[in-house]
Formats: C-alpha cells, structure tokens, sequence
C-alpha cells in the first residue's frame, strides 16, 4: 500500500503530530529523492526541508537532491528507487518544468500512482 502526503510549508518543524505520523508511515527510509523547486545547481539545497525530518527523528541512508546539477538518467534512477519522492516547496512553475524537462512527472505517476 502505498500513501501520499501532499503538505504545505512549515515555519521551522513539521507539527509534533504530523511528525509522529510521518514516523509511523515512513518505514522504508533506504533514499530520500528531494526535487528542487529551483533547480539550478547553486540555488535550492533542501538542507531546510530536509532538517524538518531530522527533527521529527527521520532519517534515511541516502538523501539525493534532484536539480540541474544531476543528469536526467541519474535524475529518473533516483526517483525509480526512491523511497520517499520529496517535492520541494517553492516555485511551482520552475519546478512543473524542469518535472517535464527531465521526464519526472510521468515517471512520479508510475512509480507513485495515485
């Protein structure tokens, strides 16, 4: 079974009990894939996003930030043995091209189907 969470920002944490759900539900913790909402290389390092899980107590083997500075093969892998998809939170209209760009938004779709 698999489960979605479609979440907004959060000022410093997720809420405590947000946190102890994701918890519970995360239990396949091998790769984090994070999907820069920015993507250039030098923009968007997902280090804020990425210390929320760590303070909800988290925590993965590989984390693997998803921007221009990965090829799109590299890009596609990751996300097909991902075990969390993180879409980061920021401009969604960079972000919705650089997903078709690289052909992510389909392949979300099929390794995530909804």
């Amino acid at each position: 079974m698999k489960i979605h969470y479609y979440l907004g920002w959060f000022s410093n944490f997720f809420p405590e009990n947000l946190g102890r759900v994701l918890q519970e539900d995360i239990t396949d913790r091998k790769s984090l894939a994070m999907i820069s909402s920015n993507p250039s290389c030098y923009e968007d390092d997902g280090a804020t996003e990425r210390s929320w899980l760590d303070e909800a107590g988290i925590m993965f083997d590989e984390y693997h930030l998803i921007n221009y500075c990965v090829q799109k093969e590299e890009a596609q892998k990751l996300i097909q043995n991902a075990s969390v998809i993180f879409l980061l939170g920021g401009n969604i209209l960079k972000q919705n091209g650089f997903l078709k760009e690289y052909g992510l938004s389909d392949l979300i779709k099929k390794v995530v189907p909804l």
